[in-house]
């Protein structure tokens, strides 16, 4: 049942970042936290080009804000967000001018002042309402994040470092998929897959009757039936679902169908922006993507914040 259930959702969730923060969250397993890609392309509006305005993503502080998809679904009011729950799943500028990559997956990655990164994944965990605890992949803690004020841009970690948040999308190649509302003027907001990452630590525990899950929803978490242990870089789950350590970031990779997207951020397209469909070679602008597609299925490569190649694979 798990498994169906992940499989159902993975054909229609897209998951975005928790804007509103301090506003109520639903409560009911049918809604979805998010915010609309139109928003997101506006909320790129503040003075400093590299930091967008998380702000414009407030609407009047209900659950029914942040929800993308199934608008007919019961909403009833939740919790306020707590502090903690606010820094997921944002990309935050430290002060030195370095970034943390903060994912709806319970992983993050660091990238340094030109968002190159070293590939090494992280874990995190909310230890109470201010506070995520940052680990390698033995799940040792290797630092935190706090945020005090669920109203507040600014978060800092244990050393004093502050950070802010930004929607610019970090260098690396994504696969999204996105429709007419994600492309606002020359701002293209990008909704792409979340890896499973698992951590070395718990492969190392996993058994028949584990439970493996990246998110906060209970339904998306996959029972291990079946473990074969093909070495010691790979395993196959369940007799479908490949696990392999990644050497270059340090931790496994679930190959399966029970994937999903979340909103990463916006990143602009320029006149060097180079748009082809290979299948549709009339395609070269994401209007004509967009004109053809209700949805379209794209690689898309990303430099200091602007498409370089937006590979269409379809709709």
């Amino acid at each position: 049942m798990r498994k169906n259930i992940a499989v159902m959702l993975s054909c229609v969730l897209i998951i975005g970042m928790i804007a509103g923060c301090g506003t109520q969250k639903p409560t009911t397993e049918n809604t979805v936290s998010g915010v609309s890609a139109a928003d997101s392309a506006d909320s790129t509006s503040k003075t400093d080009e590299n930091t967008a305005d998380a702000d414009a993503y407030v609407g009047d502080g209900t659950a029914a804000d942040h929800m993308m998809v199934d608008p007919d679904a019961e909403v009833t009011d939740g919790q306020p967000l707590t502090g903690s729950e606010c820094i997921d799943p944002y990309t935050w500028q430290a002060e030195d001018g370095s970034y943390i990559q903060v994912s709806s997956g319970k992983t993050y990655m660091i990238y340094d002042k030109d968002r190159q990164t070293d590939g090494k994944v992280g874990f995190w965990k909310k230890v109470d309402d201010t506070t995520l605890s940052l680990m390698d992949s033995s799940l040792t803690e290797v630092g935190i994040l706090i945020n005090e004020d669920p109203d507040t841009d600014v978060i800092h970690d244990g050393n004093g470092m502050e950070y802010t948040k930004t929607w610019e999308v970090m260098d690396g190649t994504y696969a999204c998929s996105m429709n007419s509302t994600y492309l606002e003027g020359d701002k293209l907001t990008l909704a792409a897959t979340v890896p499973f990452w698992i951590s070395d630590a718990e492969v190392k525990t996993l058994k028949e009757g584990s439970i493996i899950n990246h998110t906060d929803a209970d339904f998306m978490g996959i029972e291990v039936q079946i473990l074969d242990k093909k070495d010691d870089t790979h395993y196959v789950i369940n007799n479908y679902m490949d696990l392999s350590y990644d050497e270059t970031a340090g931790a496994w990779i679930l190959a399966a169908d029970e994937f999903y997207y979340a909103q990463i951020g916006v990143c602009r397209i320029t006149d060097q922006t180079v748009v082809r469909d290979s299948r549709n070679p009339e395609i070269s602008k994401m209007e004509d993507a967009f004109a053809a597609y209700d949805f379209v299925h794209a690689s898309v490569s990303v430099e200091k914040g602007e498409a370089i190649t937006i590979e269409i694979m379809g709709g």
